[in-house]
C-alpha cells in the first residue's frame, strides 16, 4: 500500500498568515473609537475623528455623506478580508487536489477584488 503525503506549500502558508494578519489590522481599524485627535492652542476644544463618529469639544456631529462610505468600503473589506482567511484555511485543509486548488484561487480572487476596490 502506498502512503498518500499532503504537500503544503510555505509560499501559501506565508499567504494566509498575511491575510490572518491584515484581517486582524482591519478589525482593529473599524473598532477603534478615535482615530484622530486635535487640540488647538488657543481654545480648549478637542476635535476628534473616528469612523463612527466625528466630535467637537464633546458635542458629536451627525453623520455626512462621506463619513457613511468610509465606513461601508472599511466593512466590506473586513468582510472580503475575512471570507478569503477562510477560503485559504479549508485550502489548506482539504486533502483533494482539485477543491484545494479551487479555494485556493477563489482566496486569491477575493484578495485581488479588494485591492481592486481599494
Amino acid at each position: 500500500m502506498a502512503e498518500t503525503e499532503i504537500v503544503v506549500r510555505p509560499f501559501k502558508m506565508i499567504g494566509e498568515v498575511f491575510t490572518g494578519v491584515a484581517g486582524v489590522f482591519l478589525i482593529i481599524t473599524a473598532v477603534g473609537q478615535d482615530w484622530v485627535e486635535v487640540q488647538f492652542f488657543r481654545t480648549s476644544h478637542v476635535i476628534t475623528w473616528g469612523l463612527w463618529d466625528i466630535c467637537v469639544g464633546g458635542v458629536c456631529l451627525p453623520d455626512s455623506g462621506w463619513l457613511e462610505i468610509c465606513r461601508g468600503m472599511l466593512l466590506l473589506a473586513v468582510l472580503l478580508s475575512l471570507t478569503a482567511f477562510v477560503c485559504g484555511v479549508v485550502g489548506l485543509c482539504v486533502h483533494s487536489h482539485c477543491s484545494k486548488r479551487v479555494w485556493f484561487l477563489l482566496a486569491g480572487a477575493l484578495l485581488s477584488l479588494l485591492c481592486w476596490t481599494f
